[in-house]
């Protein structure tokens, strides 16, 4: 068997607060997802349609890659006022899919020079039940950043 391929983006919308108490981070996120399915391929001709995009009540109805952060404390999905999520099919058998989070995620914060630590916190994923012969990922990142008054 074939491992499937998936291609993931992660662009950033917004990063903080940081607790040093609790030793975990927010992040708000629009995590893409992109590979092939090849049952999915149907004919298009230019002037047809070669994407179709799909409500979210079609989602389940596909496979999706189940993919975790591994070292999320707490995750949720943006669902106001519509689900902030998005699947399309391109002709060829490409998905995308993406969906909008904020993520608590565990960072091991070192306050050996507090305040003036610098720190890595890292938002670690990987599929729930499929090891890497039945996936693979590549990981593309982009920041986004909004400054809140």
């Amino acid at each position: 068997v074939k491992p499937t391929v998936i291609d993931v983006g992660i662009y950033v919308n917004s990063i903080g607060p940081v607790s040093s108490i609790d030793m975990e981070y927010q992040i708000d996120i629009i995590f893409a997802q992109t590979w092939v399915d090849t049952r999915l391929r149907y004919n298009s001709s230019s002037t047809s349609m070669p994407t179709l995009t799909l409500n979210s009540n079609m989602v389940g109805l596909i496979w999706l890659p189940d993919t975790i952060f591994r070292n999320s404390k707490n995750a949720d999905s943006h669902w106001i006022t519509t689900p902030n999520q998005l699947l399309r099919i391109r002709n060829n058998g490409t998905i995308l899919y993406t969906l909008r989070m904020t993520i608590n995620a565990e960072c091991q914060l070192q306050l050996h020079n507090f305040p003036m630590d610098e720190h890595s916190c890292p938002l670690v994923f990987s599929s729930c039940e499929y090891w890497r012969a039945h996936t693979h990922t590549h990981t593309r990142t982009r920041t986004h950043a909004h400054r809140r008054r």
